[in-house]
């Protein structure tokens, strides 16, 4: 120890710390070694970790965002919406197939294909949720928007007739059919958002299920023998029939819906146990190759424990002669200082005695710690005043040296603080207002705090000049000018900003300018016309929609006028049978009038004779000559009612004619109001016209009815003319008999002759009503006419309004002719129309439909 005491502190040390470095090298050098070892095991473990693991990381990764495609697939069933989906689910299957070259076990193997197996099944699921989707939606569209919209119109037609607002019941049983639409359709939204299939029993009960018969029922008792409410009735049934058909169809897609959404959860769920096997394998490799990892570690840091604890001791006791010489009077300094630290009395400072550095060093630091007390006082001071918001406070005090730098940098710092807090407090004044036109002034400031006060404003300028600009560009969106930019330059985000909203912008005004020209065209009846441009996202959707939308118009006006020439044919091959029908009733009433007036004379001769009875033995001759004269006259009569009995039937058979060409065209009508439909709004003016078709065929088929029914009445009155025209005939022979036997008779004349007066008259009665029924005929011949005519007038009428619209060219759209330039004597085949898969038009109705 006395050696020490003529060395230096500075020499003390520097032999101290030349050994330690020696020591300390010597254990690095053996700690490097180990390491190395220890290294090349960890880099072997990291690799195969790596390999292992990021793979199935990768899996789980993609897993997830394979769910998320599903369900945007799901849920926008658009083309790119499923592409995303099917190259997520290839890039699984390639995934899946590098992990079979990686994880070799056959646990591992089979853990794999099981997961390829859930893939295919999940795209599967998937697929047959969009499906069903899309089927909703048709039968949305297809089934429940048109029969609602039916029913609302006749309901609404029913309630507003005054024969409804008449009767209690038919108004009753009206406004409960409304209510039930009304509920039905929100029991359908609720059914949809909810898939609560328990509102089926509700609908049956409070809809238009089961229980809405009832009401359908009183309509159809009240009013189904009233000819005018005929077809109303007969719509709304339908409509009501078609409504709950789709609301049953719509029950059904949700149910599997549900069925396919647990089967997709299912499959994620054992996905994910796979895939977790898969990483608890991995783990379980990884930790075995970590057990081995450690081993080693212990081994080499016990021997580099070993030798660092003896050169520890080696070091510990040079260290401990260098640092006692030094540290007996600085622990003596260091107790005094900590008293002074933990009391912070200043006072209790007391110098070394002696002649050395340290006893130097503690006078020094009894003349520093009274400055010390006396600069710190007046920092507590000013820094209490300054945690109360109080920045007028300043040191006062003299010093010298640093505490008179730190005084006056201190007296500085608090007024910038001041300062700058007073500018930042208008600054956010002003922005709390909405003032982005204020500034503050960075003159006065320097270094950081002026930074702070030019950035506040320059982030208030670029705001202000960034908010203007957009404001400018919005204005005149507003106003319909898209041709406004932003030309600012922006800093950073609002760069991004600024270029989204002018890329947004002239793709924008460009869509629109197109679709204006495009749908001018088809204004104009121009569907031959094409989009120009090349478009993206919803705005080349549209661009296809609106593209389709022109050729099925094409298709769907070329089917209609095809159908209205068929139309127009039929009924002028019925005109002219009507023409041929009138000139044989007329001949027909001619006829019975020529009849009548010879019963008329025969009346007239009954009574003469009745009136002369003493004359008759004498005039017997003449009468039995006008009595066979009668005779023949019946036998005229009986053939012109034969001749009227087979007028009638070639009635019959021209109703029927009618009655076809009515079904045919009332089918073309319906398939084109289906075409309608699927074109959506763009198809709704069609969708009119096809309706009023179908109005026209709907008519010409009841006018048929009614001329058959008719016909029918007329054959049976005929049939009645007949017997009693026998009747007579055998009157007259019987009569005939009586002139022969009249001389040995005269006292039976005058009963015979009043027996003969009245079945004269009987005659007479029935040739009346026969003549009366041949009068009716002829009428209803007359409105057959007029009705071919109508009909021919209207069809004419829907092919010149076709004939302003431009067509687009198809395989299936060719030129139209118009309905005039048909041979009027030509006669169409009454054959089903021929769909495309081979089944006729109504059989096609009838699925759409359902």
């Amino acid at each position: 120890m006395k050696f020490f005491n003529y060395i230096s502190i500075n020499l003390r040390l520097f032999i101290n710390t030349l050994l330690s470095i020696g020591f300390m090298s010597a254990i690095a050098y053996i700690g490097w070694q180990s390491l190395s070892d220890v290294q090349t095991k960890a880099d072997a473990l990291s690799g195969l970790q790596k390999e292992q693991t990021s793979r199935i990381a990768n899996l789980q990764q993609s897993l997830i965002l394979t769910t998320q495609l599903s369900n945007e697939y799901i849920l926008t069933r658009s083309q790119a919406s499923n592409q995303k989906f099917n190259q997520a689910i290839d890039e699984l299957k390639v995934q899946t197939e590098q992990m079979l070259n990686v994880l070799t076990s056959p646990e591992n193997q089979e853990v794999i294909h099981t997961i390829e197996t859930v893939l295919r099944q999940y795209k599967k699921v998937t697929n047959s949720n969009v499906f069903l989707k899309n089927e909703i939606n048709n039968t949305l569209e297809y089934g429940i928007a048109p029969t609602a919209e039916t029913m609302e119109n006749t309901l609404k037609t029913l309630s507003d007739s005054s024969e409804i607002q008449e009767s209690e019941a038919l108004l009753s049983a009206v406004k409960n059919l409304q209510k039930r639409l009304a509920d039905s359709q929100l029991m359908l939204g609720k059914l949809i958002s909810t898939k609560d299939t328990s509102l089926n029993q509700l609908f049956d009960q409070k809809g238009l299920g089961d229980d809405a018969d009832n009401d359908l029922s009183v309509l159809n008792d009240e009013l189904g023998s009233n000819f005018a409410w005929m077809d109303t009735l007969s719509e709304l049934s339908n409509a009501r029939d078609g409504f709950q058909e789709s609301f049953g169809d719509i029950k059904d897609y949700l149910n599997t819906e549900t069925e396919n959404n647990n089967s997709l959860i299912a499959l994620i769920n054992q996905a994910n146990q796979q895939i977790n096997f898969l990483s608890t394998e991995s783990q379980q490799t990884t930790s075995g190759l970590i057990q081995e990892l450690n081993q080693l570690s212990n081994e080499q840091i016990y021997r580099l424990g070993l030798l660092s604890l003896v050169g520890l001791i080696l070091i510990l006791l040079l260290n401990l002669l260098v640092v006692s010489s030094i540290t007996g009077p600085l622990h003596r300094m260091k107790k005094t200082i900590a008293r002074i630290a933990q009391s912070g009395e200043l006072a209790q400072w007391k110098t070394l005695k002696g002649k050395n550095e340290l006893v130097d060093m503690s006078n020094s630091i009894n003349d520093l710690i009274g400055s010390f007390r006396h600069i710190t006082g007046e920092l507590q001071q000013v820094g209490t005043a300054l945690s109360h918001g109080q920045f007028n406070r300043h040191v006062e005090k003299e010093y010298a040296g640093d505490l008179l730098s730190l005084k006056e940098n201190f007296n500085d710092s608090v007024s910038q603080i001041s300062h700058t807090m007073s500018s930042i407090q208008n600054m956010s004044e002003a922005i709390q207002q909405g003032n982005l036109t204020f500034s503050e002034s960075a003159d006065q400031y320097q270094g950081a705090y002026r930074k702070v006060v030019e950035s506040l404003n320059d982030a208030m300028t670029t705001q202000r000049q960034a908010i203007e600009s957009v404001k400018d560009v919005m204005l005149m969106m507003n106003k319909g000018d898209f041709s406004k930019r932003i030309e600012l330059d922006m800093p950073g985000d609002l760069t991004q900003l600024k270029t989204y909203l002018n890329n947004s912008l002239d793709k924008l005004d460009e869509a629109i300018t197109q679709k204006s020209h495009t749908l001018d065209h088809f204004r104009q009846g121009n569907f031959a016309f094409e989009i120009q441009g090349e478009f993206e996202g919803k705005l080349k959707e549209l661009k296809n929609n609106m593209q389709d939308m022109a050729a099925n118009i094409s298709d769907m006006l070329a089917d209609v006028q095809n159908a209205s020439s068929d139309a127009v044919s039929g009924v002028q091959e019925i005109s002219l049978g009507n023409q041929d029908l009138n000139q044989r009733v007329n001949q027909q009433a001619q006829a019975i009038q020529n009849t009548m007036n010879h019963m008329q004379q025969m009346i007239n001769q009954v009574n003469e004779s009745l009136s002369n009875a003493s004359t008759v033995n004498n005039r017997s001759s003449q009468a039995k000559e006008n009595t066979l004269s009668g005779v023949n006259i019946v036998n005229s009569m009986v053939e012109a009612i034969s001749e009227i009995e087979a007028a009638s039937e070639e009635i019959a058979s021209f109703t029927q004619v009618i009655d076809d060409i009515a079904f045919q065209t009332n089918l073309l009508a319906l398939n084109a109001a289906v075409e309608a439909a699927r074109a959506g709004e763009q198809g709704r003016g069609f969708a009119v016209v096809a309706t009023e078709v179908r109005n026209l065929a709907s008519k010409s088929g009841d006018a048929a009815h009614s001329i058959q029914d008719v016909t029918q009445k007329s054959l049976k009155k005929v049939k009645q003319g007949i017997e009693l025209s026998e009747l007579t005939k055998k009157a007259f022979e019987e009569n005939a008999q009586a002139i022969d036997e009249i001389s040995s008779m005269m006292s039976a004349m005058h009963d015979s002759l009043n027996h003969q007066s009245h079945g004269i008259e009987q005659v007479n009665h029935s040739l009346l009503e026969i003549n009366e029924i041949t009068q009716q005929n002829a009428s209803l011949v007359e409105e057959v006419t007029h009705t071919s005519t109508s009909i021919i007038d209207s069809v004419k009428g829907v092919e010149e309004r076709l004939l302003n619209f431009r067509l687009k060219a198809s395989d299936s759209v060719t030129s139209l002719p118009p309905a005039n330039e048909v041979d009027e004597h030509e006669v169409f085949a009454e054959e089903p129309v021929a769909t495309d898969e081979g089944v006729d038009d109504e059989t096609l109705l009838t699925d759409k439909t359902a």
